[in-house]
């Protein structure tokens, strides 16, 4: 009998893995084989570093291609950029890495750990086997934790049902740095337009990663094709534009949804939900890394009182990602309240409507 079966490949289901097999339970951890040419979120504040020490896995973690994150300038609100330098936050330093690398490194951790790693191609196939029991490909299990990130791809049955805030997609593409960059080096760089706002920051290797942040009607409107809007896009982010000067494309154009959604529950009998799969946030918060490591804790640590027969950190693990959300949404309305040169455009009219 497994303790606990968790879905998902990233650091909340990666975390909850490495914090269960470390507290003697059994754990199975169905993740796909299959891996996205890259992933976006490759910037960790200096909160990372405490979390990941709590989970011994900075060992790992030092495997992993990376460069120290100076910190954050925006262009939000303002025409020149506001400095966050992380060297004035408890920590002291940020880090750019490769987020595939990233992931294996804590799937290593949690393999190291004594957890059950279960490859899967597609969606994986559980069902109830009567009252406190699941079945699984690797056997029963008591707990089940979905931890399969923003798109949800694992629904089980009695699984809880999502509450949308806002609809948003990325556009990403890396990037060949060119002679801009050196401006720029180890900082991320966060930059508003009339049509969305722009994300770019360093990747070890010599790349770039550059992400806009729009309204999901936003690619339909551009016939032309994305090279030609990310020209024009160009001429609205002076600071990015002067960034990828010189700059090469190194990866096809990709799409990504950034919905923000909660969920209506995140505890069940015998089931949990976390990371983004539980609260998935506006990329611009810049905690999904954070979040999703402190949520593999928490969501440990509740299963693991539920296995000696204890429900009431299920009762808290609820109330602190309810709790999470509101400050997100308090937070995220505050922030785009700054900005207010284009109120009457689609992007931010839509959200202050949101405030």
């Amino acid at each position: 009998m497994i303790d606990a079966a968790i879905f998902g490949g990233g650091p909340a289901a990666t975390a909850a893995a490495i914090a269960l097999a470390r507290r003697g339970r059994r754990v199975a951890l169905f993740t796909r084989r299959a891996n996205p040419a890259f992933l976006v979120g490759e910037t960790l504040p200096p909160a990372a570093d405490s979390l990941l020490a709590r989970l011994n896995a900075n060992p790992y973690f030092d495997r992993c291609p990376k460069m120290e994150s100076l910190g954050i300038l925006s262009s939000w609100g303002c025409t020149e950029p506001e400095v966050q330098d992380f060297m004035l936050q408890p920590g002291g330093r940020g880090w750019h890495v490769d987020r595939k690398a990233l992931n294996q490194a804590l799937l290593d951790a949690a393999a190291d750990s004594g957890a059950r790693i279960e490859w899967i191609a597609g969606r994986a196939r559980v069902s109830r086997a009567g009252a406190g029991e699941w079945l699984t490909g690797a056997g029963p299990a008591r707990f089940l934790i979905d931890a399969t990130g923003r798109a949800s791809a694992y629904a089980f049955p009695g699984s809880p049902s999502h509450r949308v805030a806002d609809m948003a997609i990325s556009l990403v593409r890396h990037w060949r740095s060119g002679s801009g960059e050196s401006t720029y080096s180890g900082w991320t760089l966060i930059e508003a337009c009339e049509e969305g706002w722009c994300y770019s920051a360093p990747l070890p290797g010599g790349n770039i990663v550059a992400s806009f942040q729009t309204g999901p009607d936003w690619p339909r409107t551009r016939p032309a094709g994305w090279d030609a809007a990310w020209s024009v896009l160009l001429t609205q982010l002076p600071e990015t534009s002067r960034r990828l000067g010189g700059a090469q494309p190194v990866s096809d154009w990709r799409l990504f949804s950034t919905v923000s959604k909660t969920r209506s529950a995140f505890s069940g009998p015998g089931w949990f939900v976390a990371g983004d799969a539980a609260n998935a946030c506006d990329p611009l918060s810049g905690s999904g890394v954070v979040r999703a490591l402190r949520d593999g804790m928490r969501v440990a640590w509740a299963v693991d009182c539920a296995l000696d027969g204890d429900a009431a950190p299920a009762g808290a693990y609820d109330e602190m990602q309810r709790a999470e959300w509101r400050a997100y949404l308090t937070e995220s309305r505050w922030y785009y309240s700054l900005e207010s040169r284009w109120q009457e455009a689609p992007f931010w009219r839509t959200r202050a409507a949101e405030s």
